[in-house]
């Protein structure tokens, strides 16, 4: 039997399990017949203002790389430049305001099969910008999200 060392099972032991998990990100939803106070829009807007490319954890995230399609000769044919950025939901959600839960899940970019986002980029023959420009549209998807809440709420 694998004896892990007192503090990793202490680590382990201390952490939430998955069905607990899912709750605590149940319950940080609204209800939807209930609006957003103005103080939660205030708290969106901050946190937009606040939010880059860089801000988002990279260790909830799970990074791959696999051949590109398209135009670029032979480069096309042998290096991994594609880049795919896979986002559980149940990590970035409690790192986004409850008002935009709604938003994120409705989101074209969810697989419902893994819960997470799905973002790829193959726009350049390079993985590290393939997977900056992963990011900045993981950035865009949370951005147009306040905006899409904000108006809707400021507008009826």
């Amino acid at each position: 039997m694998l004896r892990l060392p007192e503090r990793f099972s202490r680590t382990i032991l201390s952490q939430p399990s998955l069905k607990a998990k899912s709750r605590l990100v149940s319950s940080h939803q609204s209800p939807q017949n209930t609006e957003p106070s103005d103080e939660d829009l205030k708290a969106a807007r901050i946190w937009l203002h606040h939010l880059s490319s860089k801000t988002v954890p990279r260790s909830i995230c799970d990074i791959s790389y696999c051949r590109s399609s398209g135009p670029g000769g032979q480069n096309v044919n042998k290096v991994n430049s594609k880049a795919t950025l896979k986002v559980p939901l149940m990590s970035l959600l409690p790192l986004v305001p409850h008002i935009l839960h709604g938003e994120i899940r409705s989101s074209r970019f969810v697989a419902n099969r893994s819960q997470s986002l799905v973002i790829q980029s193959d726009e350049s023959r390079k993985q590290s910008e393939n997977l900056e420009f992963c990011f900045e549209k993981l950035q865009d998807i949370l951005a147009a999200a306040v905006r899409r809440q904000t108006t809707k709420l400021d507008y009826g």
